[in-house]
């Protein structure tokens, strides 16, 4: 869909486009964004104009010609929106495979169990309402948009409540998200209310709901997946609408036999984009590959991939898991600089990149923290 803005007299003619429609467009216009904002008057392009500078297209119907609009007549306007709905449809499909492409999620269903647990999500995403289960960094972006298309995320542990229903249900100011065809995935819903999930999954299961402080019904087009960490969490009655549309993704410490495969191809797919390649996964690395707890997941796992084909994972502290003794000085190097890096790992979760602070906390001149953190790939 593309989102479009028009006076209330031509708004009959659009219906097909669910325009937001204006009597005075200094009212709605910073509304959202707009792909396309229909004029009948010229007055009112001078107050939209600036949002050419972010791609809106503007179309006269009005009887007076405008110059930095097209100028047409009302019904050659419905046929123009139908080219430019059919070409968003297009670029979206094409950025829609290479984008599916570059973020490599071909390597995460080497795993037998993880592929079926992304399958079955991207199968109930097509119900009205279904439920995933996941820990942090299993529904990475990467990960989604292949997976469910053109899917909106929300995530209530970064927004507030109050603002997340005001775009989901919308008012009349503020178009809803609930009236657009499409997937919405609604994240960390532990820490939402159970009134504003049961409010979420009637509209979504019933197929209508009505904007704020209106009494107005709107059909209900999207479909809602409802994300949840602790599957304790999901109140009875949710579960109850959704019935068998439940997704679990387990986690990377469930799939550990599989983890050394899934990197060989991870690694093998980054170093396309490297001349500098490492490729030797010994017998002990396989093994801290299989024990990590990985509580970030996916998020953890991929960054591991990028230190290792840098080179920077090759020796495992643990003595007792090594098969041939290595020598003392080159062990001692390896333990001292892996220590190393997991201290100013911790120094920067406490204190961030702040360099004055943390080169005072861990007794070193700026110069040489720097070094320290080009070494080790810290500075981002």
């Amino acid at each position: 869909m593309i989102n479009v803005l028009a006076p209330v007299e031509v708004g009959l003619k659009l219906k097909r486009f669910r325009p937001i429609l204006y009597r005075r467009i200094e009212n709605v216009m910073y509304a959202t964004f707009w792909d396309v904002i229909i004029l009948n008057k010229k007055d009112d392009f001078d107050k939209v104009k600036d949002f050419s500078n972010l791609g809106t297209i503007f179309i006269n119907v009005g009887s007076e010609r405008v110059q930095g609009a097209f100028n047409v007549h009302s019904d050659e306007a419905i046929k123009a929106l139908e080219l430019m709905e059919k070409v968003v449809k297009e670029r979206q499909s094409i950025n829609k495979i290479k984008r599916a492409k570059e973020l490599m999620l071909e390597p995460i269903m080497v795993d037998r169990k993880m592929a079926e647990a992304y399958r079955r999500l991207s199968f109930n995403s097509l119900s009205r309402i279904s439920i995933v289960v996941a820990e942090d960094g299993l529904l990475e972006e990467w990960i989604v948009w292949p997976l469910l298309q053109n899917a909106e995320i929300m995530d209530f542990s970064i927004s507030s409540e109050e603002e997340m229903m005001l775009r989901l249900f919308g008012s009349k100011n503020h178009p809803s998200l609930l009236s657009r065809d499409g997937v919405i995935l609604l994240m960390n819903c532990d820490s939402c209310s159970e009134h504003a999930i049961s409010k979420m999954a009637r509209s979504s299961a019933q197929g209508f709901f009505s904007p704020y402080l209106s009494d107005l019904r709107e059909n209900c087009l999207a479909r809602v997946i409802f994300h949840f960490k602790d599957e304790r969490k999901i109140p009875p009655f949710l579960k109850q609408l959704v019935g068998v549309a439940i997704s679990r993704i387990p986690s990377l410490h469930e799939i550990s036999e599989s983890l050394p495969m899934i990197l060989r191809v991870f690694v093998t797919m980054l170093a396309q984009e490297t001349k500098r390649v490492n490729f030797e996964i010994s017998y002990d690395l396989e093994e801290r590959i299989k024990r990590s707890k990985w509580n970030e997941n996916w998020k953890d796992f991929l960054n591991f991939c990028k230190s290792f084909l840098a080179g920077e994972e090759k020796v495992h502290t643990d003595i007792d898991s090594l098969k041939s003794l290595p020598k003392l000085k080159d062990y001692l190097k390896n333990v001292h600089a892996e220590a190393e890096k997991e201290l100013i790992k911790r120094a920067i979760k406490i204190y961030g990149l702040n360099k004055s602070k943390l080169s005072k906390v861990l007794g070193v001149n700026p110069k040489t923290l720097t070094k320290k953190l080009n070494l080790y790939g810290l500075e981002k």
